[in-house]
Formats: C-alpha cells, structure tokens, sequence
C-alpha cells in the first residue's frame, strides 16, 4: 500500500497529465467542466443566501400598464380586496428564492441554463392578498 505522499504525487501526476491532454487535444468536459458548474453553483448559492437575489415588488420598480400596483388591479381577480380595500390603497411585496430548487446545468453548447425557484407574497397594507410561487429559467 502507498503512503499518503505516494498517493498525492500519484493524483498530481495524473492531473498534469489529464492537463496536457486537455491542452494539446482540446478536449472540453469531463473534470473542468464538473469543477466550473461547481463553482457557478456556490457563487449562486452564496447570493441566494445573502439575499442578493431578493425581490421587493413596488409600483416605483415594476409598474407596467397592466399592473400598476394599486388594489384595484386585483378586484376582477380576488374578488374580496374589493370588499376590504380602497382601489387607491398601494401594493406591496416581496420574492425571495432559495437554494432548495435551485439547478445549473448546461442550456447549450455556449450557454449556461440556471434554474430558480420564487416564493413570492402581494400584501394590501400589510394585510397579505395573495402567495405564489415563480418558476424562472435564465439562459446565460
């Protein structure tokens, strides 16, 4: 049985090995491409759990002409924020992500697809409306 020095020189050797290979042959895979989805999976994972990724849903980042973010534009759709809201009265809300659904993989042969999951919350004055849940691709 060899030693641990023995056991190390031997993975070196055939790291600077496979290196060569890879750089007279110009294989792509394998090794470099487990190690470099390792690494965009826990700079993702470090986001996601310091909240980078974090969302607040307010009028003054996501209006658009469909939804301006008042309780009005849910009357038609929760039939019982017409019965306890003025249409005036501001949305608010928030989507956070979390590590639990999270996936990276290869969306190409040059594109990286990364796979997030949203829960997210509307609220009427502080009087949460509704929950639901975002299901995001990216293509990078």
């Amino acid at each position: 049985m060899l030693d641990g020095n023995a056991n190390l020189m031997h993975l070196l050797l055939l790291i600077g090995i496979h290196s060569i290979y890879l750089f007279y042959f110009r294989v792509y895979g394998g090794v470099q491409e487990f190690i470099t989805f390792d690494v965009y999976k826990n700079t993702l994972r470090y986001a996601i759990d310091n909240g980078h990724l974090d969302v607040d849903l307010d009028r003054h980042n996501w209006e658009s002409k469909y939804f301006q973010f008042f309780a009005g534009d849910f009357y038609e759709v929760i039939p019982r924020v017409a019965q306890r809201f003025l249409a005036s009265d501001p949305v608010t809300g928030s989507c956070k992500t979390s590590t639990r659904n999270m996936n990276i993989g290869k969306g190409g042969y040059d594109i990286l697809q990364v796979n997030l999951t949203y829960n997210c919350e509307l609220g009427i004055n502080r009087d949460k409306v509704t929950e639901f849940q975002l299901n995001l691709t990216l293509h990078v």
